[in-house]
């Protein structure tokens, strides 16, 4: 029986059960506390809220944006090691995979070995690096010489790329 490879269905079927199970594991760990709420929005309305509380949210909790896009830049990072290499179903499992082990990596570093990391260059690049080579070579598949024919240039491609450099904006 050959393996169905049509993305068509598969991909937002993955999309779907990761939202389903994020929300789950939302709903089990984390707890709300309504004493700890600031009501901001309803103090907004009476009109008795200075404007900082517009961004309540960037002034509580800047470190986690922060750290939020560090993890976005070392999935880029790996995502440019596997690009053409990998499906849509693929890249979603290995990020699902990326963030948690990128967090787990700078807790490491950061925190129990205590290194100084300036500019990111271990915990972002180093580490993202070295995730979408590890992925490249776990998804490796030695019989794939046999394809050889088809990774010649076809006229679109061609076509398209020349016609994007042509107006790229520097």
């Amino acid at each position: 029986m050959a393996w169905n490879t049509n993305l068509r269905w598969r991909l937002p079927v993955i999309c779907l059960l990761l939202q389903v199970a994020l929300v789950v594991l939302f709903g089990v760990f984390v707890r709300y506390d309504l004493d700890a709420d600031p009501h901001w929005i309803e103090k907004k309305m009476s009109g008795n809220v200075s404007s900082d509380l517009d961004n309540e949210f960037y002034y509580r909790y800047p470190s986690n944006l922060i750290n939020a896009d560090f993890c976005v830049g070392s999935v880029c990072v790996a995502f440019g090691a596997v690009l053409g290499k990998v499906s849509p179903v693929q890249l979603l499992i290995m990020t699902l995979f990326q963030v948690t082990l990128f967090s787990v990596n700078e807790f490491i570093l950061l925190s129990l070995l205590e290194v100084k990391d300036a500019g990111g260059s271990m915990t972002i690049h180093t580490f993202g690096a070295y995730f979408g080579l590890t992925v490249t070579w776990i998804l490796y598949r030695p019989n794939l010489y046999q394809s050889k024919d088809r990774q010649s240039p076809v006229y679109h491609s061609d076509l398209f790329a020349m016609i994007g450099e042509s107006f790229h904006n520097d």
